[in-house]
């Protein structure tokens, strides 16, 4: 099997994994933002990229009420055409949020355009060698390669529940890795 249909597969099994533990973990929000805040040191005035979680995502809502509190700048994703990078534009606790085409959350046009030093992930999988597997659009790949081509010290961190994590994910050329993994169970650095 090649590595494609290996990713295929894989996606299909981790979805109802991710789902499980999605409904079995309701409070795993509130316990990923006090292992992010505790465990991952930013800068004073970071400019942090989070997401709108949809469906059986972890949501980031908790962790950015703390990042805002403790004075960072919050970006959410803009997304463009598959294998396009994101735009980032700023995301204040409270400001409405539309729906875009494929009916993720996303920041009206008004706000401002931001470039993220720390950027947080959705995924299907990870491995703890920092590779992630996502939903097959290339959005969030092709977004970090632009980003750490401007800035090689952005840091890159995966968004789980811990069921999430497996052995290995396969990777292609073009899968970029990640600094660490924050779960409900706590934070995992890339080895």
């Amino acid at each position: 099997m090649d590595i494609k249909n290996k990713k295929c597969d894989l996606r299909l099994e981790m979805r109802k994994k991710r789902l499980v533990a999605h409904v079995a973990a309701p409070d795993a929000a509130l316990k990923l933002r006090d292992y992010f805040m505790a465990d991952v040191f930013l800068d004073p005035c970071s400019v942090v990229a989070a997401y709108a979680a949809i469906g059986e995502e972890m949501n980031l809502f908790p962790l950015i009420e703390s990042l805002v509190e403790k004075e960072h700048i919050v970006c959410l994703p803009i997304v463009g055409e598959r294998n396009s990078p994101l735009v980032f534009r700023k995301y204040v606790p409270g400001d409405s949020l539309v729906q875009n085409r494929i009916k993720i959350p996303e920041p009206e046009d008004s706000q401002a355009e931001l470039t993220p030093s720390v950027v947080l992930v959705p995924l299907l999988a990870f491995d703890r060698n920092g590779f992630r597997l996502g939903y097959g659009g290339g959005y969030y790949d092709c977004t970090l390669k632009v980003l750490r081509e401007k800035n090689p010290s952005v840091r890159v961190f995966g968004i789980a529940f811990s069921e999430q994590e497996i052995a290995s994910v396969p990777v292609e050329e073009h899968d970029m890795r990640l600094d660490g993994v924050v779960t409900e169970a706590g934070f995992i650095a890339a080895s």
